[in-house]
């Protein structure tokens, strides 16, 4: 998609959720966003930073759910 980050073609759809599901439950680096609802987790797989977004629903007793989830590219991979 243009203007979309895409996870490296050699991985298998397993793979990228395996690896999604790891960065939420294992990650290198946590921010957490300033209005308590969202957070960002991010881990490093081989060259690629996994970046997840996570944010609170609604009627879950506080807990996240994955949001959006793709690897950093640029200055984003910088700052991670």
């Amino acid at each position: 998609m243009p203007g979309k980050t895409a996870f490296p073609s050699s991985w298998s759809e397993k793979r990228v959720r395996h690896e999604v599901l790891e960065t939420v439950a294992a990650p290198d680096l946590v921010r957490s966003m300033k209005d308590g609802n969202r957070e960002e987790r991010y881990r490093l797989v081989g060259e690629e930073i996994i970046r997840v977004w996570l944010r609170k629903k609604r009627n879950t007793r506080g807990r996240y759910m994955i949001n959006t989830a793709f690897p950093t590219v640029g200055e984003e991979k910088e700052m991670a």
